[in-house]
């Protein structure tokens, strides 16, 4: 039975029917177009997919395990000549971040390993329905689970590409939920010049992604020119999907990507025609500049606790500067259709300069990995106000960090505040984030990845109450040193992360960890996570004085250590709850504690697999209750 029920003509041809009508559409718009260029067109249905329908999918990937050959061109790129003049490291210096206040970290819930690895880098995208359907996106391939893990339905970008007779290489999967319509986006790229560049974009016919799509295929070249789009980047609005690209001409010999952009551009896409299936209206939104440059990757805002609209806000850096302190504030004043909207670009300062990251270190190894630029990477809008984040500098020690900006007065008279997120030993990159906050309180989870000389690369959060970041907490640590190529090794593009629409203080994430490898050195790990704010709804009830960490956890050889201090010697119990609050197991009572650092062990043999809370109390107010996950 044939998955794909709309093939209405080749895809080459297709495509040069799309690109004529765009073009002569382009040419009558720009007669009358200020700049930025609008100009509007509309593509038909390419097909329909299901993906639990597609039954051959050998999921080919081709990597080349070689690094380059030092002194060759591609060694000296042009953003590894840049970073040549980021002072060195100082191992001994102290961060300036998070001195004034130290907020809680968040709770760790429910987390699992998910899409096995395949490319290079793993390019995290994820989504969550209401419902709790998850997925999860990889450079090539796109999987369901639900949230206890388990494999709902798995999929390569290659299978979803033959049934659209797209022979290209296909890459940087996205994919977003829209809780207005209880529906999934997704979309990736095709090709890697401007004769085979291609976008696929897929709307979920229902909201169980495994089953229908309706999938379409715009022009990666949409100006017809020497270009072919890369980075994408995505949000929604009410009745729009917003699509930003770099448009990037094709490369001469020994040149690397960094060295030939053009522009970007932004697509507004209707939403309801894509759901249902039918042709869908689109702007292209094209020669956006500020004092004549072009403004590079746009990120569109996503909405905080909803999605919002029908504006959308954009944000953008000067991505390759060392230290600079502008940030590019752009808006689209309404929908494509009407005659009124505008691209309305302007810029903000801030307090705190971002410039570009260094590489980051990994664990006793010259090996390093990639942090890319200093572009804008996540952020939302709630109440007015947007947070945002982007992989930056730490020039207190010249490590790679976070700078985490927030804007207030967005619509009326913005104004913005960063600040550099870092550490004494940890390096971080790949910023996410999400709103956890609720009617009373602004609060959002920032999620990253992080490495360091000491540490194997693995994934973590901090807590954002408004104000202040918490300290970092470990999501999943690294097994290994990531080791594919020997070089300086991809990291990844971006991270997955989304509040739960419909649970106050919850969000996801999809970060990448060091995972041993059977075969060839070792491998990129994607792992998936709910995350907790911490004190909502929090069972049993939390104490910010005190800390503790569980050693390991996951737990998975039966015996869990928890370590913690202690200010005064004291009587304590030991309890184990499960996620709701039950007790599960009473250890100890009224067991002496010593003054100081203690190491409390468990036998965790006669627990299910699962998430549970380490309870331990003491008679003088002492409290700890730490998340641990049993596999």
């Amino acid at each position: 039975m044939s998955i794909l029920n709309s093939k209405i003509h080749s895809f080459d041809l297709m495509k040069k029917i799309a690109l004529l009508s765009y073009s002569l559409l382009l040419s009558s718009a720009t007669l009358f177009a200020q700049s930025p260029t609008q100009s509007s067109f509309t593509f038909t249905k390419t097909g329909e997919v299901v993906l639990s329908e597609i039954e051959e999918d050998f999921d080919p990937v081709l990597r080349h395990l070689e690094a380059p050959a030092p002194g060759t061109e591609s060694t000296r790129a042009y953003l590894e000549l840049i970073k040549e003049g980021i002072p060195e490291k100082k191992y001994d210096a102290k961060h300036t971040a998070n001195k004034k206040s130290n907020p809680p970290t968040p709770f760790i819930l429910r987390n699992f390993r998910a899409n096995p690895y395949r490319g290079i880098p793993n390019d995290n995208s994820m989504a969550i329905s209401n419902d709790g359907m998850i997925i999860s996106c990889i450079n090539s391939t796109i999987h369901v689970y639900d949230t206890d893990g388990n494999l709902l339905e798995g999929k390569s970008l290659n299978a979803i590409g033959q049934e659209l007779e797209v022979e290209y290489r296909k890459f940087d999967p996205r994919v977003i939920y829209d809780p207005n319509n209880d529906r999934f986006v997704m979309t990736y790229l095709n090709g890697s010049n401007s004769n085979e560049t291609v976008l696929t974009v897929g709307f979920s016919k229902t909201n169980d992604p495994t089953k229908g799509w309706n999938l379409y295929t715009l022009p990666g070249n949409p100006l017809d020119d020497d270009s072919w789009s890369d980075y994408p980047m995505i949000s929604l609005t009410g009745d729009e999907l917003f699509y930003t690209i770099n448009l990037l001409r094709d490369r001469e010999p020994g040149e690397d990507w960094r060295q030939t952009f053009k522009q970007t551009v932004i697509w507004q896409i209707d939403l309801e025609d894509g759901y249902n299936g039918n042709e869908i209206d689109t702007k292209l939104w094209s020669d956006i500049n500020f004092d004549d440059k072009p403004i590079r990757n746009l990120y569109p805002v996503k909405g905080g606790s909803d999605i919002y609209g029908p504006n959308m806000y954009f944000l953008s850096t000067r991505n390759f500067d060392l230290e600079n302190d502008t940030i590019f504030f752009l808006e689209i004043t309404g929908t494509r259709d009407d005659a009124n909207t505008e691209l309305i670009v302007e810029h903000l300062i801030s307090d705190v300069a971002y410039g570009v990251p260094p590489n980051a270190s990994q664990k006793q190894t010259a090996l390093e990995l990639q942090t890319n630029d200093a572009r804008v990477l996540d952020g939302f809008l709630e109440r007015d106000q947007i947070v945002f984040a982007l992989n930056s500098i730490d020039t207190s020690n010249n490590f790679a960090a976070i700078y985490f900006g927030h804007i207030n007065n967005v619509s009326s008279n913005p104004s913005l505040k960063g600040t550099i997120y870092g550490n004494d030993t940890l390096e971080f990159g790949y910023p996410g984030l999400a709103w956890v906050g609720d009617e009373e309180n602004f609060e959002a989870v920032l999620c990253m990845n992080h490495s360091s000389f000491d540490i194997y690369p693995g994934c973590g959060v901090a807590y954002y109450n408004g104000n202040a970041l918490s300290n970092y907490k470990y999501v999943r640590e690294g097994k290994e040193n990531i080791n594919i190529v020997g070089g300086a090794e991809r990291w990844g593009d971006y991270i997955g992360m989304q509040p739960k629409f419909d649970e106050i203080g919850i969000c996801w994430m999809a970060g990448t960890f060091g995972k041993s490898s059977s075969g060839v050195g070792t491998e990129y790990g994607t792992w998936v996570a709910e995350i907790q704010k911490y004190g909502y709804n929090s069972t049993p009830d939390v104490a910010t004085k005190n800390s503790a960490s569980v050693f390991p956890n996951p737990v998975n050889q039966n015996i869990a250590s928890v370590t913690f201090d202690v200010g005064e010697t004291q009587y304590m119990s030991y309890d184990i709850y499960d996620l709701n609050g039950k007790q599960i197991a009473h250890i100890y009572n009224r067991v002496k504690t010593k003054k100081g650092t203690n190491e409390f062990s468990f036998d965790t043999s006669s627990l299910k697999s699962g998430a549970y809370f380490i309870s331990i109390k003491g008679d003088n107010g002492f409290n700890i209750n730490q998340q641990f996950i049993v596999e």
